[in-house]
């Protein structure tokens, strides 16, 4: 759970359903090249040295990533638990 899991997970394509409360914004950034994603500025993308673009909110790119991906996707408005637990995060393929 979380956001940080969640973007991990979904680079290493392990996310089998996305949860998330429609209601929740992040700003982060994107790779140009790649779409790596993440929550913290970086000076260029880890993987492939691309430039990394801020984005208001990454969430929307969170959810299509996953849909291309083939992702079920399970968007929920006001769930205590799931935004204690940080708004977002998934159900996967298999452990990591």
């Amino acid at each position: 759970l979380g956001i940080d899991g969640t973007i991990k997970s979904l680079l290493i394509e392990k996310i089998r359903i996305l949860i998330y409360d429609r209601q929740f914004t992040r700003e982060g950034y994107i790779c140009n090249s790649c779409r790596y994603l993440t929550v913290e500025y970086k000076d260029g993308c880890p993987y492939c040295g691309g430039k990394l673009v801020f984005y208001n909110d990454i969430v929307d790119e969170i959810v299509e990533d996953a849909l291309n991906q083939g992702c079920e996707i399970v968007d929920i408005e006001g769930n205590e638990k799931l935004i204690r637990a940080g708004s977002i995060g998934a159900v996967l393929r298999y452990k990591l």
